[in-house]
């Protein structure tokens, strides 16, 4: 809670956020629905073919060697964007992960999806063949891969100085939490 005029602009700056972001999606679906329509085209159904952004996979460093892919998504527009981690429940080849990083984008945000899952291979399908195989990535070190994250995302020159936004979906959402709690930036 805050009594003064000092918490204003993060609470605004936090709305300006949500309210841009579903605003923009919304009005480009609506947009290049009717547009498409009128031309007799038909519109991209998935914002991953949205040709205003790039996207795709990159690897950034964690302790010191080159370690934790993700999955990042930007507008191609030269500028700087304010960036958003996406934290996954899953493994980052889930296509709402890469979508999620994509409509960031087409919304003027920089989404990066660090792989939190990198420790487990790719042959480990069965929840059992999971656990055994990420029993030892604690949640501090899914915390330290995230902050590998939001290092490399401060580091890239298309990136917007200043806070950076979270979201996770399920355990990632779990995550989220624990990393705004444990972040003091």
């Amino acid at each position: 809670m805050c009594l003064d005029d000092s918490c204003n602009s993060e609470a605004s700056s936090r709305r300006d956020f949500l309210v841009g972001a579903t605003a923009a999606i919304a009005g480009l679906t609506i947009l290049g629905g009717d547009q498409a329509a009128s031309q007799g085209v038909q519109p991209p159904t998935r914002v991953l073919d949205d040709p205003s952004i790039q996207h795709g996979k990159v690897v950034f460093k964690h302790g010191g060697i080159e370690t934790i892919d993700g999955f990042l998504a930007r507008p191609k527009a030269e500028g700087r964007y304010p960036p958003v981690l996406v934290v996954a429940g899953n493994r980052i080849t889930e296509e709402y992960i890469p979508n999620t990083c994509a409509a960031l984008a087409v919304a003027g945000f920089i989404g990066l999806a660090p792989n939190v899952f990198h420790p487990l291979p790719d042959s480990a399908r069965s929840p059992d063949e999971m656990r055994t195989a990420l029993a030892g990535h604690t949640d501090l070190d899914v915390l330290g891969d995230v902050q590998a994250g939001a290092d490399y995302l401060r580091g890239q020159p298309y990136v917007k100085p200043g806070p950076l936004g979270i979201v996770g979906f399920c355990f990632g959402g779990r995550i989220a939490m624990l990393y705004g709690a444990r972040s003091r930036r």
